[in-house]
């Protein structure tokens, strides 16, 4: 699908009316919004009810400019108080205001558009002026935006952002968003864990009533961790920022001014004077002021037409742009294929970008057939003109030895290439083969160089490798606390595995946990400093072409899946897979299908089309799917009454997670009357079906106590009774409630471990998988006994569990439990990430650059071997 823009001829007229619009509107030429008496006349007439002269007030200072004024004329105009009703009438008062910077136009702009009132339904539209109203200081604006980071709708996934704007929203006394920095701290989710300041967010955000008993509990639990001096230290913070926050003066609303107004009209005034001309670069400037609202209408459909007609003229910016736009979907674009076209227009031109890009998309089989000779040919042409990120995916590819011959030799020269301009990841992978020494000489200080380059940067394998080499004593002394602090900062970057890797606090005392923490957050701050050029940039939701977003940015799935599941995602693939094969047998054009190529399948065929045909079909993973779109509003229209009718067709037939969801909606009384016993009653269904599915357990379980508090002991009493008489779901539930602290009883590391040991024992995989990280955590103690993990890990692992999978593996690489076994610790790699495990994707390639091609060839045969058999007892068990 190609977007070429429609009436363009047109255009420069239109815009010089827009442009003369605006400087009519300017506060140079209409001075009089700055007589206040009118403004507070009209907000006098409205307190006493005379909405009529309130709105004659209003609209007289609205049209001269004021920004307030304009805003409560739309106000006034979207409730028919003071005026006849009219949504049309609210959205351009509202657009005059926004495009002032006034916080409560643009949410209330953003409202219209996501659910189509008087303007048309926009999603992308209501995305950027909620993103407006977070930029200008709206605390619910950047709560919303932190959890849409968190969840990636409609942005790429990402904590760290996610936490930035959580932050902006707490510190503004936003209870929901303090809580949520509690949590955040508490758990280290895009943060170092610290108590203290935990602690201090948790009492803030419980002291506005916003926050729920997890709030709570969370609290208690910590305040047990701390010492008595701790304790006191965080109520002091806590008491302190409580009267800074009220003390300090909400963000004003201030106009734009006067000569900013007259610089963007100068500015568009040229722009369109040279796009007469036909210049391409002036048509992509527009674009992109269109995309991000300056000196116009923000207009995504308007940006992406001159981003159009610039490609086609083949401006290499144009073209990357208007490629992200069809890769990640916004204003309905997606294509990748589309996408993977236009890359290869602007690598074909020698852009460095678009030829990494273009490699990545054959890589991926984003668009394209996957072909990694592609990939690497067009990985080359780039990493020769310095791109650094194709440096380091060519290095890649040569340590797999994929679309090129394996060489080790060739992924150093192309890691030390990409290392000397100082990418962190590059920096990583080359300390990784010092440290290895099968490439080049053993040199454990240039590797701890190289990784703390790199950990400056915030790379989180760097990061991790700075906490191992701490905490096994490899070129520095053996310190514990440090090591703990690079694991802290590891986790808090969003390396999964860090928190099972290194030092825990079970093994220090709570002043080395105090002080880990205290360290890693006094870095982390330091790092927030030296990046607060890009953290406080206009938006990382449609930026283009950085390094810190291209490869992210393209990763991004068309729908988010909020609220889901990703087992939902692959039941799916493998629905449309099976779809997809069905036909291409009946109509004697297909073949039969490896795995890869039905989840390969399945990924192309995933469109909101294919989850309405299932759902229609009776298939209930679709028809919980579509309820959830439908409800959110992602990917389509948002249809609250359309979702609870898919959501309640699922649940009716034994859905599990839609019945969690639907007696969710019942509990809070969303798109559904509120009803506690329609709530309990989906709930206990959903008990039911759960019986074969513990890897949703835990989620239920937390559902199952937020909807009946009072009555969660005697359930608790009711698992306790079917976990002693040998029931194993009952065993693997009682473990969750004992290690979570639910209901009336308290936290108990050493319980969990007995019920989840009884679990694993009849087979449960996820009870495997929790203890084995259990016991590696209590492993880490001297001496060291990894041998019980190992066995449960292994257990799980040959039942195809790919997060075990990754742990066996790195307990082969390191020697853990048994002798170190590169062979081995490769194929675990490799089944892991073949059954989907991204962190074995990326960490495999580094392991793999110390051992020899006979060894890589035979790791990859036992690694065939082991899947043939997997896939064969999976066919068995159908």
């Amino acid at each position: 699908m190609r977007i070429i823009a429609q009436g363009f001829l047109a255009l420069p007229a239109a815009l010089g009316l827009l442009v003369l619009s605006l400087s009519l509107s300017s506060p140079l030429t209409h001075p009089a919004w700055a007589e206040t008496s009118v403004l507070e006349q009209a907000r006098a007439a409205s307190e006493r009810g005379d909405f009529t002269e309130a709105a004659r007030l209003y609209r007289q200072a609205a049209e001269a400019g004021d920004p307030d004024a304009q805003n409560e004329l739309g106000v006034m105009y979207r409730d028919g108080r003071g005026l006849p009703p009219s949504t049309v009438a609210a959205a351009e008062w509202f657009h005059r205001a926004a495009e002032q910077r006034h916080a409560d136009a643009s949410v209330a702009l953003s409202e219209l558009y996501r659910e189509g009132r008087g303007v048309a339904k926009n999603p992308d539209l209501a995305f950027e002026w909620q993103r407006q109203a977070a930029i200008r200081g709206h605390a619910g604006s950047q709560y919303a935006l932190a959890e849409q980071y968190k969840s990636g709708d409609r942005v790429v996934r990402d904590r760290g952002t996610a936490m930035r704007w959580l932050r902006r929203a707490a510190e503004q006394g936003y209870g929901k968003a303090q809580c949520g920095l509690g949590e955040a701290y508490h758990m280290g989710f895009g943060i170092p864990q610290n108590y203290v300041l935990a602690y201090m967010w948790y009492e803030l955000g419980l002291n506005t009533g916003d926050c729920g008993r997890k709030a709570e509990r969370a609290r208690q639990e910590i305040s047990q961790r701390m010492t008595p001096a701790r304790f006191d230290e965080a109520q002091e913070k806590a008491r302190t920022l409580a009267e800074s926050i009220r003390a300090r003066q909400s963000q004003s609303n201030q106009p734009l001014p006067a000569q900013d107004l007259e610089r963007e009209a100068e500015d568009v005034k040229r722009l369109l004077a040279a796009i007469e001309r036909g210049d391409a670069s002036a048509q992509y400037a527009l674009g992109k002021r269109y995309e991000e609202g300056r000196g116009v209408p923000l207009d995504l459909s308007e940006a992406i037409g001159l981003y159009s007609r610039a490609a086609e003229q083949g401006d290499i910016k144009a073209l990357l742009a208007l490629a992200f736009f069809h890769h990640q979907g916004v204003s309905g674009s997606y294509d990748r294929a589309e996408a993977a076209r236009l890359y290869r227009l602007a690598a074909e031109q020698g852009s460095g970008e678009a030829q990494y890009l273009l490699g990545r998309s054959y890589e991926r089989g984003w668009g394209l057939t996957e072909d990694h000779t592609e990939a690497a040919k067009w990985y080359r042409l780039a990493a020769e003109q310095e791109n650094t990120d194709a440096q380091v995916a060519l290095g890649t590819l040569y340590g797999w030895g994929r679309g090129v011959a394996q060489s080790n030799e060739e992924g150093l020269y192309w890691y030390r290439r990409a290392a000397e301009q100082g990418h962190a990841l590059g920096q990583h992978a080359l300390g990784e083969m010092y440290l290895g020494g099968a490439v080049v000489e053993q040199d454990e200080a240039e590797a701890i160089r190289l990784n703390r380059l790199a950990a400056e940067q915030g790379d989180p394998y760097a990061l991790w490798r700075l906490g191992t080499l701490y905490k096994n004593g490899v070129g520095v002394s053996q310190d514990k606390v440090r090591a703990h602090m690079w694991f802290n900062l590891a986790g808090a970057m969003e390396y999964g595995a860090a928190g099972f890797l290194g030092e825990l606090p079970e093994n220090m005392t709570a002043e080395e946990v105090t002080e880990a923490q205290a360290r890693a957050v006094a870095w982390f701050e330091a790092f927030q400093a030296r990046q607060a050029d890009l953290q406080d940039g206009l938006s990382d939701s449609l930026k283009f072409g950085s390094a810190e977003s291209d490869a992210a940015a393209i990763e991004s799935s068309r729908y988010s899946l909020t609220g889901s599941d990703e087992d939902v995602r692959a039941k799916l693939q493998a629905f449309a897979a099976r779809r997809t094969q069905a036909e291409g047998e009946r109509t004697g054009e297909g073949q039969a299908m490896t795995p890869e190529q039905r989840a390969k399948a399945g990924e192309n065929a995933l469109t909101r089309g294919d989850f309405a045909e299932a759902a229609e079909q009776g298939n209930t993973d679709a028809q919980f799917l579509l309820g959830v779109l439908s409800f959110a509003g992602q990917g389509a229209d948002r249809n609250e009454a359309e979702g609870v009718r898919w959501l309640r067709q699922a649940a009716e037939q034994g859905h599990a997670q839609a019945q969690v969801l639907l007696g969710g909606l019942y509990k809070e009384g969303r798109g559904v009357p509120q009803s506690d016993t329609e709530a309990t009653k989906w709930f206990d269904r959903a008990k039911r079906q759960l019986a074969g599915d513990p890897s949703r357990l835990d989620d239920f379980l937390s559902a199952e106590e937020q909807s009946a508090p009072e009555a969660f002991p005697e359930r608790i009493a009711a698992y306790r009774a079917d976990a002693e008489a040998g029931d194993a779901m009952a065993q693997f539930a009682l473990g969750i409630i004992y290690k979570e602290g639910m209901g009336d009883l308290r936290r108990d590391a050493e319980q969990a471990r007995t019920w989840w040991r009884k679990a694993a024992e009849q087979g449960i995989a996820e009870a495997q998988v929790v203890l084995a990280k259990e016991l590696y955590n209590n492993s880490n103690r001297i001496p060291q006994d990894f041998s019980e993990p190992l066995k449960w890990f292994r257990a799980a692992a040959e039942q195809g569990n790919v997060e075990a999978q990754g742990f066996l593996a790195v307990m082969y690489r390191f020697g853990q439990g048994q002798a170190p076994d590169a062979v081995m610790a490769r194929k675990w790699f490799l089944i892991a990430e073949r059954l989907g495990n991204r962190e074995a994707a990326r960490l495999g390639p580094t392991f793999a650059s110390t051992m020899t091609a006979v060894e890589i060839s035979e790791a990859e045969r036992h690694a065939e071997n082991w899947l043939a058999d997997f896939r064969a007892r999976q066919g068995d068990e159908e």
